[in-house]
């Protein structure tokens, strides 16, 4: 798509028309970058200082996009454009209901709202341009890798990918153990957060065995409790050993993702990339040393998606068996490490049977070994524990926040119908007080209401109120599902739950002989206290900091760089990579997407926006995303050279 131009010397139309786009583009995104968004700037200011910057940004905006329009081909950009306006559109309402200052449309002064439509066309063109470029560099280097291979890989990943010795994935696999000995360090034993101290209370006896924790979970807690007592260790040693026993195992679930990602053939400059991810991102660092029910469930659902990624990316494993062994065992342990995981691997592999007609057989064969430990957990299992039947309030999350929010909104204007529905659901609370309760981004003390008074009715009672609370403030009810969800699709939305910096204590009649409380003097404190790690003076709760120098207001002011771990930016480049796969013509490898579209979607319904821990899969898996649009095809010994075996 170069300039052509006409006998005379004058640019054909075409070309005009590629620079009038690209010169509008460009200054709507300079605009966009300029604008600042509602209820975020200083002093309640709609429009930032213009300077030199700015200026710069258009014009590189402007170079970069006339530079794109003449490389992209025309059926690139139909997709990117697409893309990129929901992206757009996902981020300005993320700004106006789910910000740090949540402004409602019907807030907004006139001058707010005539400038929507300017920010809204200016991170369009931003994020489609982006995404043209990715799309197209991506088919560019599939049909390079057709003809030429995945590239000069280098000797240490050419080890890799011929699997003549085992050194090297051994020399990978002690890399990624000695990278978290730092942090092992500075918070050695490791951090015990609130909600691993009910599976302690169940192991050591002063609370009853409940489905609440993951009983999975709650059994490996028993497991380090036994071994440490048979070392006579005290609760240090314990902890060090549950701790010690998450990183080596994160280390063995990202060696085996990224040695089958070697024999796949991905482009050498995606393989290190991956590992700099795995090994660098303070994400896996921090809850390496964390004890918590979500770092196991994630490691168990990492192999479950790459060994969905073996069986569909390579038709030579269809005589193997390796593979579908290690998904039903992963496939297994994600379901009992985490309440959610039955979902994840239940619904992937029934729409995998669906959709993979060529691998019924064998993924039957797996969803059978999944159900039946499912069975034999929930049923044999429980039934020796004294497990009951479990509370439905969990998975009510989403409607106790919008019935929570409608309480704030409308309490006054509720009849005598709906007050007694409060009150006979929430632990004979007022709308009043239900309102006060209410947290844009946490349902935690509307839903321990919730808790208290769930035997007092059945799930329908609940059910039917919600329902006529919806349909008299819908408009309400959809600004609560945005505000609590937000944190998972909006890249500058604030986060929730995010890293604990210091265990817990003395909770649940449990006191662990460990350190724990705010940091006292020494390095730790140093790190937490110099914006690395900085808490969060609005929110102390739980010992927890929600908004952790990573995650706080400075960093997060730089672009790109302060969302890199937000869960809002990782689901975009999931999104990214599916819209990549049908461009490419590589459907087959949508199912590698299924189980983290499943676990999105829980997230949806979880108690939490934004939860780091709750969507660590996302993060521990994105590898495998853009491994499914860098991969070279596999070509069978009698194919031609340009076959593809992995096209739908």
């Amino acid at each position: 798509m170069s300039s052509v131009a006409e006998p005379g010397g004058s640019v054909t139309t075409a070309a005009r028309r590629r620079s009038a786009v690209a010169v509008v583009g460009g200054l709507l995104g300079a605009a966009a970058v300029f604008v600042r968004p509602p209820g975020t700037s200083p002093d309640d200011q709609t429009i930032g200082t213009v300077s030199i910057t700015t200026a710069i940004v258009a014009v590189a905006l402007v170079v970069a996009g006339r530079w794109l329009i003449g490389v992209v081909r025309p059926r690139v950009w139909r997709p990117a454009l697409a893309l990129g306006g929901l992206f757009a559109l996902l981020a300005i309402v993320g700004d106006l209901i789910g910000g740090a200052e949540p402004q409602p449309l019907s807030d907004l002064t006139r001058v707010q709202t005539a400038l929507l439509p300017v920010r809204l066309l200016g991170l369009a063109w931003i994020f489609a341009a982006v995404l043209a470029g990715v799309f197209e560099g991506t088919l560019r280097q599939r049909d390079a890798t057709v003809v030429n291979g995945a590239g000069r890989p280098g000797a240490f990943l050419a080890a890799l990918r011929s699997g003549a010795s085992r050194r090297p994935v051994w020399l990978l696999f002690a890399a990624l153990v000695l990278v978290r000995v730092p942090a092992l360090v500075v918070w050695f034993p490791g951090v015990v957060p609130f909600d691993t101290f009910r599976s302690y209370a169940q192991v050591r006896g002063t609370a009853p065995w409940t489905s609440y924790e993951p009983v999975g979970h709650t059994a490996l807690v028993w497991a380090y409790e036994q071994v440490g007592s048979a070392l006579s260790l005290g609760d240090v040693g314990k902890v060090a050993i549950a701790v010690i026993v998450q990183i080596v195992a994160m280390a063995a679930a990202c060696t085996f993702m990224l040695v089958r990602m070697a024999r796949w053939g991905v482009h050498r400059f995606v393989f290190w990339g991956s590992l700099a991810w795995v090994a660098l991102s303070p994400v896996f660092g921090l809850f390496s040393v964390i004890q918590v029910k979500d770092v196991p469930f994630a490691l168990a659902a990492l192999v479950f998606c790459v060994a969905v990624a073996e069986v569909t990316v390579h038709d030579s494993t269809r005589g193997e068996r390796w593979p579908w062994v290690v998904m039903a065992l992963a496939g297994v342990a994600t379901i009992l490490l985490r309440n959610n995981g039955i979902h994840v691997v239940a619904l992937t592999l029934v729409v995998l049977v669906v959709a993979l007609r060529g691998l019924r057989k064998p993924l039957l064969a797996v969803l059978a070994a999944c159900l039946v430990g499912y069975a034999a957990y929930t049923g044999p299992v429980y039934s020796a524990l004294g497990i009951g039947e479990s509370r439905q309030v969990e998975m009510f999350s989403a409607p106790i926040q919008q019935v929570a929010r409608i309480a704030l909104a409308h309490g006054d204007e509720l009849d005598a119908t709906d007050r007694q529905w409060i009150a006979d659901n929430f632990d004979g609370m007022t709308p009043a007080e239900l309102g006060d309760a209410y947290d844009e981004g946490v349902s935690d003390p509307p839903k321990e209401a919730a808790l208290f008074s769930w035997d007092d009715h059945t799930t329908g009672e609940f059910v039917a109120g919600w329902a006529r609370l919806v349909r008299q403030y819908p408009e309400t009810a959809v600004e609560a599902s945005i505000a609590a969800t937000v944190g998972y699709w909006a890249p500058d939305a604030p986060l929730r739950d995010v890293f604990y910096t210091w265990s817990r204590n003395d909770i649940r009649d449990i006191h662990l002989e460990i350190p724990w409380g705010p940091q006292p003097p020494g390095l730790r404190k140093e790190l937490v206290d110099a914006s690395l790690l900085s808490t969060n003076p609005e929110d102390t709760r739980r010992g927890m900091t929600t908004n952790p120098g990573f995650m706080g207001p400075q960093f997060r002011t730089l672009p790109v760089v302060g969302q890199v771990i937000s869960p809002g930016l990782t689901v975009w480049v999931w999104v990214t990579s599916i819209v990549g796969v049908a461009l490419l013509g590589r459907r087959r490898r949508w199912a590698v997407m299924v189980p983290a579209a499943v676990l999105f979607l829980t997230l949806l319904a979880s108690p939490v926006s934004g939860s780091l821990r709750y969507s660590l899969l996302l993060f521990a898996a994105l590898p495998l995303a853009v491994a499914m649009i860098s991969t070279p095809p596999r070509v069978r010994p009698d194919a031609e050279p340009a076959a593809r075996t992995d096209a739908a």
